[in-house]
């Protein structure tokens, strides 16, 4: 039944949004900037550079977002990045 399989993908997708929306809330804000330009594609000497940080500390912020979304690459979040909603946690939300 296609109409089923639709149904249970539909449900899945927006499982996988809402999960992933709920861990991206919880980024740092600088984790928030890191993710934003990564999905949309941005190389890490970019993002450095627009952050005005080092190469080095964009791949630390990136492998942190990595861990606490829990994704292998993030690149698996590009195809959910329309439907992702970034807003920092506020300071009390957020880990140490």
């Amino acid at each position: 039944m296609k109409i089923a399989n639709f149904d249970d993908e539909q449900r899945s997708r927006e499982a996988d949004i809402y999960t992933v929306r709920a861990k991206v809330a919880q980024l740092t804000p600088r984790e928030t900037e890191v993710f934003e330009r990564v999905t949309a594609g941005q190389a890490n000497k970019v993002i450095a550079i627009e952050l005005g940080i080092s190469e080095r500390t964009v791949e630390i912020h990136r492998r942190q977002v990595m861990q606490q979304t829990q994704v292998r690459t993030l690149a698996c979040t590009e195809r959910l990045q329309p439907e992702i909603t970034v807003t920092p946690a506020a300071p009390e939300a957020r880990r140490n």
